[in-house]
C-alpha cells in the first residue's frame, strides 16, 4: 500500500492528528502548517478534513499520506518522530492494575 518513507510519514501523520487535541484533523494540521496549505490539501485530495481523526476512513488516511508531502513541503519535518514520542511517552506511563474484591 506505502512505500517505507509513506508508511512512516502515516504513522507520523496519525499519531500526530489523534494526540494533537483538537477536534478535527484539519485543525490539527493547521496548528503547524498554514490554513491555506490545509485547504489547499484538502481540496486536492478529495478529503474532508473537518471531522475528528476517529471518523476518517483508513482509504482517506492513505490518500491524506500520499499528498501530504507534496503540498505541506518544509512543515512536514514537524511531523517527523510524532509516533516516538507518543510510544516513548507511552513507555513511561505506569499503569495500577486492579481486580475486583469478589
Amino acid at each position: 500500500m506505502l512505500g517505507a518513507e509513506e508508511a512512516a510519514l502515516y504513522a507520523d501523520l496519525t499519531s500526530y492528528a489523534f494526540t494533537a487535541w483538537r477536534p478535527t484533523v484539519g485543525e490539527a494540521l493547521s496548528q503547524v502548517v498554514p490554513r491555506r496549505k490545509v485547504t489547499e490539501l484538502e481540496r486536492s485530495t478529495g478529503v474532508r478534513l473537518n471531522c475528528p481523526p476517529s471518523d476518517m476512513p483508513f482509504a482517506a488516511w492513505l490518500t491524506l499520506t500520499r499528498t501530504f508531502r507534496t503540498v505541506a513541503g518544509e512543515h512536514v519535518a514537524a511531523f517527523h518522530g510524532a509516533r516516538s514520542r507518543l510510544e516513548q511517552q507511552q513507555a513511561g506511563l505506569k499503569k495500577e492494575h486492579r481486580t475486583r474484591k469478589g
